[in-house]
């Protein structure tokens, strides 16, 4: 008999962490996650997959401001494409992440 103890672990990239706690302080969001996980038919512009919540494709992000000025300064800062000022910067956002208010805040 073997009495030996195994674990698994699970790593979780620390920018799901932070998109997840970016669900968490929304009320928002957290309301939407309830009904899309209910099946809720109501949102058919919203989909949650492997603790992702995306609005038409995009990742929504949470009303946390500090995930939301590093994905700004993350695109502004990549050297292949960035420096492209405000509107460069928000239309590089917008292809992969969605918030309400994105363009202005950018």
């Amino acid at each position: 008999m073997d009495s030996s103890i195994h674990a698994i672990s699970i790593i979780k990239p620390i920018w799901k962490t932070l998109l997840a706690n970016s669900y968490n302080g929304d009320k928002k969001i957290k309301d939407l996650l309830l009904d899309i996980t209910l099946g809720n038919a109501a949102h058919p512009d919203y989909e949650y997959q492997q603790d992702i919540l995306k609005y038409k494709g995009r990742i929504l992000i949470g009303s946390n401001v500090d995930l939301r000025r590093k994905l700004i300064f993350a695109m502004h800062d990549l050297v292949v494409e960035g420096h492209s000022g405000n509107l460069g910067n928000y239309q590089m956002l917008r292809n992969h992440f969605y918030w309400q208010g994105m363009k202005k805040y950018v």
